[in-house]
């Protein structure tokens, strides 16, 4: 006779059935939010994504980072092109792959947090949030922000788990942490307020008691972790030889770059920028309201908080301020910069969500279950109507994504040069040598490093001139009207001798498609620039 299965085996049943349907929501979510960013989409790249594809190329050919090719981002970011572009034999594909996992890990990851702290539904609700606002603020979608947005969830996460009655497993716990901590940092250092709040956070909670060889050995025990990283790098970069090189790009450059602006205004214009890029989902009011109730709460109403939330909800109060000040360290309001927002104003939505299920309970807990209906139906009319607006704007998105179009200069120099050669393009081009299959004669691929004169040596402008006229470049691309002249506020002898030979080994070949082109003299051929889109 066939078993009747009991009431517990249906419960475990329909909950498993519905965690499959949420993991398979979590995915479906991120191939949506990244497909417009694959080569199926978009046939061309945004400038940064530009120039981490051309490094990556230049890894997998025995480039050393930074000593051989330079930009000034951590190096993760370069090494994940790398390995993307390795495993698809040059194609974007394998990078675009790489993305969707960094956002499927992501999404997975913030809904197992919301889940555990407030709800299956809340969860879902929120992480749909910040997906679509991630989508209309990531740019082409590979920047580290990306790479770094899973890193953040999986921290907090782990944080909030690592309260713990195993002494050993708290151990272990906090030495991942501080690996994942690690990784964070080389591929965003300022994305690593997350692990300062975990660490204030510890120091806090011993405070009361003063339990602090417990709180010493949890940091020591994280601290360590991250040490592991931060030392795995180190010694990479010594014995490549680029050790100096990586302390110039990634630490001397970006404080140089950041000191560049006046420190309130521009701080300012970046979180007023951030907060407008997070509004268009209801992101940010819903985040900051959350903030303010939530942070009352634990300063006066700890008590009444459930005893769950209060450590994920301290935790969350101490990334809140952490996280905007740093995002706002560079001065510059670019949208992608507020991703690394994303994982605490998700927290905070939720709770603030959570509070008003809670208030909505209590109101239609005596009604009839057609009012519940009624009412559970209004809310979610009203939540998909917020949401339509952000929806909307992302279709837009993918479609001004797909008419990106390589410029004409990409062709022109495939068919003029071969592999051999190299090309110069000036300004923040490297997207144009990544499509075009050829390599800069110089390190400096862009020439970001040269519009910062705290930054700028005569030594650095010497070694690019010099590099330019020693390697031959067939042509130099000029999109930004430079001319062959030192575009650099440095200026020496050996400066002034080494551009006067470039000037003298070049000259005008013409406008194509309004970028202007100059060849060596000795390599002029019996082609036409006619049979060329002409600006004039």
């Amino acid at each position: 006779m066939r078993a009747t299965p009991t009431r517990a085996a249906k419960i475990f049943t329909r909950a498993r059935l519905a965690e499959m349907v949420a993991a398979a929501l979590c995915l479906l979510g991120a191939l949506a939010i990244t497909l417009p960013h694959s080569p199926a989409n978009m046939p061309y790249v945004w400038p940064d994504g530009g120039v981490f594809l051309y490094v990556g190329q230049r890894l997998l050919e025995g480039q050393a980072l930074y000593r051989d090719v330079w930009d000034h981002k951590p190096p993760l970011i370069y090494y994940v092109n790398a390995f993307g572009l390795g495993a698809t034999h040059g194609s974007r594909w394998g990078v675009w792959f790489v993305e969707y996992l960094a956002v499927a890990v992501a999404s997975g990851l913030s809904y197992l947090l919301l889940r555990r702290a407030f709800g299956r539904g809340i969860a879902l609700l929120v992480t749909a949030m910040w997906l679509l606002t991630f989508f209309s603020i990531i740019e082409d979608g590979n920047l580290t922000e990306t790479y770094a947005l899973p890193l953040q969830f999986g921290c907090l996460l782990l944080a909030y788990n690592i309260e713990t009655h195993c002494a050993g497993a708290a151990r272990r716990r906090s030495f991942v942490l501080g690996v994942l901590l690690g990784v964070l940092f080389f591929f965003k250092t300022n994305a690593i307020g997350v692990g300062l709040a975990i660490g204030a956070y510890v120091l806090l909670q011993a405070y009361p008691t003063r339990a602090w060889r417990k709180a010493f050995f949890k940091l020591v025990t994280m601290f360590g972790g991250f040490i592991l990283v931060v030392a795995f790098f180190l010694t990479l970069f010594f014995l490549q030889g680029n050790l100096p090189d990586f302390w110039q790009a990634v630490f001397v450059f970006n404080i140089a770059y950041s000191g560049r602006f006046e420190f309130f205004a521009s701080r300012f214009e970046a979180l007023a920028a951030g907060y407008e890029y997070l509004a268009l989902t209801g992101l940010a009011v819903f985040g900051v309201l959350g903030f303010v109730i939530g942070a009352n709460a634990l300063a006066f109403a700890r008590a009444r908080i459930p005893p769950p939330l209060r450590s994920l909800l301290g935790l969350a109060a101490l990334c809140f301020p952490i996280e905007i000040i740093l995002v706002t360290t560079s001065g510059r309001p670019f949208d992608h910069y507020s991703v690394t927002l994303l994982y605490v104003f998700a927290v905070w939505t939720a709770w603030l969500f959570y509070l008003l299920r809670r208030v909505i309970y209590e109101l239609i807990a005596p009604a009839s279950r057609r009012a519940q209906f009624a009412l559970a139906a209004s809310l979610t009319l009203a939540f998909v109507l917020t949401l339509l607006p952000a929806a909307k704007k992302n279709i837009e998105w993918a479609q001004e994504l797909h008419a990106l179009e390589p410029p004409a200069v990409v062709s022109f120099i495939r068919e003029n040069t071969t592999p051999n050669d190299t090309v110069l393009v000036l300004r923040h081009e490297p997207r144009i040598l990544f499509f075009a299959g050829r390599r800069a004669p110089t390190r400096f691929v862009h020439q970001g490093a040269f519009v910062i004169t705290s930054f700028l040596t005569p030594a650095l402008v010497e070694e690019f001139f010099g590099a330019v006229v020693k390697g031959k470049p067939k042509y130099i691309i000029d999109p930004a009207g430079y001319g062959l002249n030192n575009f650099t506020p440095v200026n020496s002898k050996r400066i002034r001798r080494l551009v006067a030979k470039m000037r003298r080994a070049y000259k005008p070949y013409g406008k194509i498609a309004g970028w202007m082109v100059y060849e060596r003299v000795a390599s002029r051929s019996g082609r036409s620039i006619c049979s060329w889109r002409c600006a004039e």
